[in-house]
C-alpha cells in the first residue's frame, strides 16, 4: 500500500534532509504509543482544554539537538484550511510545525514523522512540569501577559502552512486541467486553532 502511494504521491525533497525509507514514512510506532496513552490517560486527555501548553528547555544534543522555539499543533477550523495539505497528509485536520526563536520554519507540517520524533524527545522521560522553566517563561512573558514573540512565531507557523498550498496551486497552472483560482483560499489566523504547543526556552545560563 505505502508502495502504491508513492506512486501517486510528490515528495517534497526540499523537506528531507536525509535519504527515506518505506519505515521512515510510517507511523506506526507513534500509534503504538498513542494507543498506550489513551488506555492510561484518555480521561485527562479529554478534560485538557486547547491552547494547553508545556515549556522545558533545549539542548545540546548531537545526535538530536533541540533548538529554541515553538512546536505548534494546530487544527483546520474550515474545509479550506484542511485541504492546505495535499491528499495524504497522515495528520489532517491537525498540523505540526516546529519554528525557531528566529522566526525560522525549522520543520514543515510535512516532514510528519521528524516533527513526531522531535516531539517525543523533547517531551520523553519528563513526566512532571519543569518547574525552573516555567518560571523563566513566566517572568519572561510576566505571566503570560506578554505574549507577541510567541504570537509571532504562531503566524510564521501559519504562514508555512498556507504557503505551501499557495505554492501547489501555482505549480497546478502548468498542469492540464489546472486551476488558476482558489475562491475558497486559506485566510490565515482565523482559519486556524490552536491544539496544543510546546515552548522550547534556550539553556540557562550558569
Amino acid at each position: 500500500k505505502q508502495l502504491l502511494q508513492l506512486q501517486e504521491t510528490v515528495i517534497d525533497l526540499e523537506d528531507l534532509s536525509s535519504g527515506i525509507s518505506i519505515a521512515d514514512m510510517t507511523l506506526n510506532d507513534f500509534r503504538a504509543d498513542l494507543a498506550g496513552i489513551l488506555r492510561d490517560k484518555q480521561e485527562l486527555l479529554e478534560t485538557l482544554p486547547f491552547t494547553s501548553f508545556a515549556v522545558t528547555t533545549a539542548n545540546a544534543d548531537p545526535d538530536q539537538p533541540i533548538q529554541p522555539g515553538a512546536l505548534f499543533c494546530l487544527k483546520a477550523m474550515d474545509e479550506a484550511a484542511e485541504k492546505a495539505a495535499d491528499a495524504h497528509y497522515p495528520l489532517a485536520p491537525n498540523y505540526l510545525v516546529y519554528v525557531s526563536d528566529e522566526g525560522e520554519v525549522l520543520l514543515t507540517y510535512a516532514q510528519t514523522k521528524q516533527l513526531l520524533d522531535h516531539l517525543r524527545g523533547i517531551s520523553y522521560g519528563k513526566d512532571l512540569p519543569d518547574a525552573s522553566a516555567i518560571a523563566r517563561f513566566n517572568q519572561a512573558t510576566r505571566n503570560g501577559e506578554k505574549m507577541e514573540h510567541y504570537r509571532e512565531l504562531l503566524s510564521h507557523a501559519i504562514r508555512s502552512i498556507i504557503g505551501k498550498k499557495e505554492e501547489r496551486a501555482v505549480e497546478s497552472l502548468f498542469d492540464v486541467g489546472g486551476t488558476h483560482a482558489l475562491p475558497d483560499d486559506v485566510q490565515g489566523a482565523d482559519d486556524f486553532e490552536v491544539v496544543g504547543w510546546v515552548i522550547v526556552l534556550p539553556e540557562e545560563r550558569p
